[in-house]
């Protein structure tokens, strides 16, 4: 499995433009299976990580490859609501050591079988 950070893409410009959105645009549609937010205080403040997800979500939603990893408490996510409607990720409540993607139906996935998934 690779993952995609953008602040360490050394093809990036120094100072964002259009290219940096074309760069990570091409990245979250074409070349990564998945879409995972790490869901910050400041990744939710942060324009760019919003359009991230508003990219994400026609291309991933529909196709189960979109979730959320929350660092901080959801319910403090005000402003954010709309995050609501995206599976997220959590561990077990009965062990630390297995994770799932929860979905806002309730039902869930072991995270393994759910990356692993086309």
């Amino acid at each position: 499995m690779s993952i995609y950070v953008d602040w360490a893409d050394e093809t990036m410009p120094e100072k964002t433009n259009g290219i940096t959105a074309q760069k990570i645009k091409n990245q979250i549609i074409s070349v990564n299976d998945k879409f995972i937010l790490l869901a910050t205080n400041e990744a939710l403040a942060s324009r760019w990580c919003n359009w991230e997800v508003g990219i994400a979500d026609p291309f991933k939603l529909p196709k189960d490859k979109i979730a959320l990893l929350p660092l901080t408490d959801p319910s403090g996510w005000n402003g954010n609501e709309y995050l609501q409607i995206y599976p997220y990720i959590q561990a077990s409540l009965n062990t630390s050591d297995e994770y799932y993607v929860w979905y806002p139906n309730g039902e869930c996935k072991n995270l393994k079988t759910w990356l692993k998934s086309n």
